[in-house]
């Protein structure tokens, strides 16, 4: 694999208002430093610098995606399996409409604990 490097630093120059030196100079390009360099690369480096420069960046673009979209599923699972493990499930609370066995067995329970309980019956034993 042949390779160069071609690098040349210029300064623009131009007219700047309030400062007196630079009054009546056009605008110019100035070529301060020219610098080439070229070479060969063959055998064990190249294989190197192609894995560095070339394969690994391409195949960490792709990883960022594939990691992205793990994430996004692995987030998901759990709140399918919410919804799922429950009949019906709105984010924050549960709907009503689960059987009528379950909302008659409810609303026994709470007209029990409404109801006054006949004079000395004890309710419930204290332990120590």
């Amino acid at each position: 694999m042949n390779c160069s490097v071609k690098l040349q630093l210029s300064l623009y120059i131009k007219a700047i208002k309030g400062i007196g030196q630079t009054g009546k100079i056009q605008p110019v390009v100035l070529p301060l430093v020219w610098f080439e360099e070229s070479g060969a690369m063959e055998g064990e480096p190249l294989q190197t610098f192609y894995t560095q420069l070339v394969l690994m960046p391409s195949v960490l673009h792709y990883a960022q995606y594939v990691l992205l979209a793990l994430g996004c599923v692995l987030l998901l699972i759990p709140i399918i399996h919410q919804i799922r493990s429950q009949e019906k499930c709105y984010l924050f609370w549960s709907s009503s409409k689960k059987g009528s066995k379950d909302k008659e067995a409810i609303q026994a329970y709470s007209e029990s604990l409404m109801t006054s309980a006949p004079k000395g019956t004890v309710l419930q034993e204290a332990r120590l």
